[in-house]
């Protein structure tokens, strides 16, 4: 076995064998769980290049009803609780195709696109160009990563506050066989966190953290007004209601237009 996988890739305290599972149909594949942290990883990934022989898999057929409900919560948390001066500066790491982006500026939020591994198809032009944002957003990367300590540090070194969505390992502990998160099928889930894992992570770098409904909210800044907060409760799960509370912001689909084509949408 590597060197790596016996050690967590969080905290670096020693692993114990958790489960075993076939991943893909044909590579048996161990996994780790950390004592210390909770932090649960795969042995190192060998199977990767296959499993990313496509950037977004196919089996992600609730990526567009996710971004979207994405961006209907990010559009309250940022009018209920943030103060951005001059409108604010914002990030999707790992944008994926970019669509994100697009939801967030017609919305009226500067949001800018990084993805090492994905075409932007919908958010062209608006590739990350500054080096220092308010929010960095990074929806369903989190359990994709190899070395996640090494990324989160770097988001966080961009920006003020950041936004990840990732589900937990449940308290129950089920096989990764049984847990539909565990992606099995398609190979590109390799690292799972738990509430400890998440307030390790938070007391390592000195940041506020926030779980609400799957979202998790790390931020240099004490967000009093929301967490806890039994309204966003109540909007985050039902996400119509959330574009009729509060001001909304003028959508940048013209500016962007405009910018793209040198014509004005009328």
């Amino acid at each position: 076995m590597n060197i790596s996988c016996k050690i967590c890739k969080i905290c670096g305290t020693d692993v114990n064998l958790y489960d075993q599972a076939i991943i893909m149909g044909k590579f048996d594949v161990s996994y780790f769980e950390c004592p210390n942290c909770g932090f649960v990883q795969t042995e190192e990934p060998y199977w990767m290049t296959e499993a990313y022989s496509s950037a977004i898999t196919s089996s992600d057929i609730g990526l567009v009803q996710r971004n979207i409900s994405l961006s209907l919560k990010l559009d309250y948390i940022f009018r209920r609780c943030f103060s951005f001066s001059n409108g604010g500066a914002f990030l999707d790491y790992g944008g994926g195709y970019g669509l994100l982006v697009r939801l967030m500026r017609d919305r009226g939020y500067d949001f800018e696109w990084y993805d090492e591994y994905c075409d932007n198809l919908f958010a062209q032009t608006h590739e990350r160009k500054r080096p220092h944002y308010d929010v960095i957003t990074s929806f369903e990367m989190l359990e994709h990563l190899p070395n996640p300590i090494k990324t989160i540090e770097t988001i966080f070194e961009m920006c003020d506050s950041a936004i990840f969505s990732t589900e937990l390992m449940p308290e129950s502990k089920p096989k990764m066989e049984d847990w539909w998160y565990s992606g099995l099928e398609h190979g590109q889930h390799i690292s799972f966190y738990t509430p400890k894992t998440m307030d390790y992570i938070a007391n390592k770098f000195g940041k506020n953290y926030y779980r609400v409904t799957g979202l998790h909210i790390f931020s240099n800044t004490y967000h009093h007004v929301l967490f806890p907060n039994y309204g966003y409760r109540i909007c985050a799960k039902i996400p119509f209601f959330i574009p009729h509370i509060g001001m909304k912001r003028e959508s940048l689909i013209k500016n962007d237009y405009n910018g793209l084509t040198g014509k004005e949408l009328i």
